[in-house]
């Protein structure tokens, strides 16, 4: 198998934020961290905050991209991790 089907990759829609606004988050991000201001505990925080938005999201993607019949292989290379661990860390989806 190895192979994304025809078509899977360039189909794939980001939700939510697009690259030009997650590249333009990470411009206010620099800029934060250059202020005077900057406070590593709210950012600490801020950072928590995002993966565990992030870890559900992709959850759900996942659970999704499961129901439409992708195989763990290529939901994994979408992500850049092996089937082995898409399958390990996400079982219970299905």
């Amino acid at each position: 198998m190895g192979h994304l089907r025809h078509g899977a990759a360039a189909g794939v829609r980001p939700v939510g934020l697009t690259y030009e606004a997650s590249s333009a988050h990470a411009d206010d991000m620099e800029t934060s961290l250059d202020a005077d201001s900057f406070d590593p505990l709210s950012e600490l925080a801020a950072v928590r905050e995002a993966r565990q938005h992030l870890s559900r999201r992709e959850e759900v993607a996942v659970r999704r991209a499961r129901v439409a019949g992708f195989s763990w292989a290529e939901i994994g290379t979408l992500l850049g991790v092996t089937k082995q661990t898409m399958h390990r860390k996400y079982r219970k989806v299905g």
